[in-house]
């Protein structure tokens, strides 16, 4: 339990990392923008629910604040860079 406890936090903060990095210097996948957005938050979300499964309620209430919280920072770090290139 552990061992998922950990790779949930790991997940969580490359979550985190990853949305604070600008667009361009994120890493790229084949992948469509948007699917690679729905499977890393699904991936992660399925890793915290199995290593924190006994806190299911506190847990959705959290990924929500969490995924809101992260989607108004990168709003901004866009925003921010927007007016910068005007």
């Amino acid at each position: 339990m552990k061992i998922l406890k950990a790779a949930a936090w790991l997940l969580v903060i490359g979550l985190l990392i990853v949305t604070a990095v600008p667009a361009a210097e994120r890493p790229e996948t084949r992948l469509q923008h948007d699917l690679e957005h729905f499977l890393a938050f699904a991936l992660a979300g399925m890793v915290v629910a199995l290593a924190y499964s006994s806190r299911l309620p506190i847990l959705v209430a959290a990924a929500f604040a969490f995924t809101l919280v992260l989607e108004i920072h990168a709003n901004s770090i866009a925003n921010s860079i927007d007016d910068t290139a005007c």
